[in-house]
């Protein structure tokens, strides 16, 4: 959970921060929602990571012989932390009107990809390890937090 939260909070703040940074560029409102298209695309390409993830782990426990060994989900999380902060750097430096909007909307892409592959790790076990009754619970632990922060 507290791997989570400082991701989510970048996340707010480069949606929220997109619009004023885009407008910049001379984009109108219609045109200024297209530019979380590039979020979509990199959730998208991170949901068959999942699967390659628990295909490497699997692989990996069988390797070892051993199961439920944290280590063996890390995988993504070692891509992630590769592209994650480069993701940010390079909108960073990208979100100017002298540079094409195309280089930082790839950037963004880049951002989404990588903030979700790095929560990998963190879920697995929620999404397979946990009985019913802890994950019903963490769930609407989860769902309070949210309404709480926003």
């Amino acid at each position: 959970m507290v791997l989570c939260e400082p991701t989510d909070t970048l996340q707010y703040l480069v949606v929220e921060s997109g619009p004023l940074i885009y407008a910049e560029f001379g984009l109108t409102d219609p045109s200024l929602n297209l530019i979380f298209l590039p979020f979509i695309i990199g959730v998208l390409l991170a949901i068959p990571c999942f699967y390659f993830q628990c295909r490497a782990t699997k692989y990996m426990e069988e390797k070892h012989g051993k199961k439920n060994v944290p280590e063996h989900k890390l995988l993504w999380a070692f891509v992630a932390a590769l592209i994650f902060p480069v993701s940010l750097y390079w909108f960073a430096w990208t979100s100017q009107p002298s540079i094409n909007m195309y280089v930082s909307l790839v950037a963004l892409g880049a951002f989404a990809f990588s903030s979700h592959i790095r929560e990998y790790p963190v879920l697995d076990p929620l999404l397979r390890g946990i009985s019913d009754d802890n994950s019903k619970y963490f769930w609407r632990f989860r769902i309070s937090l949210s309404r709480v922060m926003a």
